[in-house]
This record gives C-alpha cells, sequence and structure tokens, in this order.
C-alpha cells in the first residue's frame, strides 16, 4: 500500500515558496533604512513588504513566524542592523 504525504510541499510549491522569500528578502533588504530606527537590533518576522511582529531573540521571531503562516508561508525571520559589507574576491580585497 502507497501511502501520500499531502502535508508535505511539492516541488512546484517549494519552488513558488522559495521565490516568494527571494522577493520578501529582497523588500526587507530595500526597507532596512526605514526600520532601523524602530527595530535596530530586534528580530521580526516579515511579510507582504511589512513588519509582522517584533521579538528579543531569534528562536521567538522563528516561532511566531511558524505559527502565523505555517513552514510554507513565504515570511523572513531576520534581525533589522546595519548591512555588513561583503567581500567580493581577495583580488578586491588586496586591491589588485
Amino acid at each position: 500500500m502507497l501511502v501520500m504525504d499531502t502535508d508535505r510541499p511539492t516541488i512546484s510549491d517549494r519552488n513558488a515558496i522559495l521565490a516568494r522569500v527571494k522577493n520578501e528578502s529582497a523588500r526587507f533588504r530595500a526597507k532596512i533604512p526605514q526600520l532601523l530606527p524602530l527595530y535596530k537590533g530586534k528580530w521580526v518576522v516579515f511579510r507582504d513588504d511589512a513588519v509582522v511582529s517584533v521579538h528579543s531573540d531569534e528562536e521567538s521571531a522563528y516561532v511566531a513566524g511558524l505559527k502565523q503562516f505555517g513552514p510554507g508561508g513565504g515570511h523572513v525571520v531576520a534581525v533589522v542592523r546595519e548591512p555588513e559589507p561583503v567581500l567580493l574576491s581577495a583580488a578586491i580585497a588586496f586591491g589588485l
């Protein structure tokens, strides 16, 4: 007998969730300058271009996001902080 797990997302569901998370992540990064004065150092659940909830630690933000949107909710859980510069290559780092 074959038992189907209907609660697990399909490949197309996962692709849609990934696309939504990528879009929300880009929107979150774009809003950092506006979010910093309000939420600096706080963990937030971000969805639909807005902060949905604010938390003092990552775990409580993660749990809140799961409770509100589920594992396929397409939301972002992130700390609000100044963006850190990213080194692209050793050549750039050493000025070559």
